[in-house]
């Protein structure tokens, strides 16, 4: 049985294998057969993944999205293959500006500062605001990937398109991911690094992380 940051790393990595195959169907019809099967696998093992969670019939609710994605890959056209990325795109981001814009509201602890608190204890106060400040980031950053997606498919080449959800989505978050850390680790100097056990309590804090 898979753990819950196990099985969250799998389908990460699952997403991004499967984004250059998405993208090859999408602009000249390669590997849309492996395109499809893939996309199938990643949309079973993310449903299981959320029925797991509320504890639902998790192997009816994969097998659902399976045989649905299977439906609309027998047709592995090039709409077929558009709709599917555009739909993983949007409803990726869809979940992270939910998950951090969401925990901006009044009454709730910003997504970050709880991950923050779970590993650190209490902040100080610059810390605090540092850290809601970089909520408000990533729920920006998710709002900017949703609109840079709808302009440069009403705008651009398809091609371009194809390429900006299957192929950037991935490595800019990484860029955005590093370049905090690189950040933080210059503005606050003097923060002590995370013992292992700290680590573990920050990745078990982010994978549980919930409202309020």
């Amino acid at each position: 049985m898979f753990s819950p940051v196990r099985a969250r790393a799998y389908l990460a990595c699952g997403s991004i294998l499967t984004a250059p195959l998405m993208h090859a169907a999408f602009v000249d019809g390669r590997f849309a057969v492996f395109a499809i099967a893939a996309g199938v696998a990643q949309a079973s093992f993310a449903v299981w993944l959320a029925a797991a969670r509320w504890r639902t019939g998790r192997w009816a609710a994969a097998a659902g999205a399976g045989a649905a994605v299977l439906w609309l890959g027998l047709s592995a056209d090039r709409l077929t293959i558009g709709t599917w990325s555009g739909m993983t795109h949007a409803f990726l981001f869809l979940a992270l500006l939910t998950l951090f814009a969401g925990s901006l509201r009044p009454g709730r602890t910003p997504v970050v500062t709880k991950i923050a608190l779970a590993s650190r204890g209490k902040l100080p106060p610059e810390l605090v605001r540092y850290t809601r400040n970089v909520t408000v980031l990533w729920a920006g950053f998710a709002a900017a990937q949703l609109a840079g997606s709808v302009l440069l498919l009403i705008f651009a080449p398809p091609a371009i398109w194809s390429f900006f959800v299957n192929g950037l989505d991935m490595p800019s978050m990484l860029i955005l991911f590093g370049a905090e850390y690189t950040y933080r680790r210059c503005r606050f100097r003097n923060l002590p690094r995370l013992s292992r056990s700290q680590l573990r309590q920050a990745v078990a804090a982010y994978v549980a992380v919930r409202e309020p």
